[in-house]
């Protein structure tokens, strides 16, 4: 995607999509109201959330750099490192 859609429009796929994920994984009804459905979805939205993580992982930091003067990109890039782990 990044190389077809852009970086800055992809990062922004990522994020929104990390975002629907994660808030419908809060919206799962429990297993007493639809009973083997909710693990398969907790399971589903998780993967999904791995896919748009991965995404967002890849990006940002490319787009951090591109946007600093090169001066800054040893401090940046450890920063960014660092609030990942």
């Amino acid at each position: 995607w990044g190389a077809q859609l852009g970086g800055r429009r992809s990062f922004i796929i990522s994020l929104v999509g990390l975002s629907i994920t994660t808030g419908c994984m809060g919206l799962v009804p429990g297993y007493e109201m639809i009973g083997r459905a909710a693990p398969l979805l907790v399971v589903l939205l998780r993967f999904g959330q791995g896919f748009f993580a991965a995404g967002e992982t890849t990006i940002a930091p490319l787009l951090i750099l591109n946007y600093i003067n090169k001066e800054h990109h040893g401090r940046a890039s450890g920063l960014y490192g660092s609030t990942t782990v």
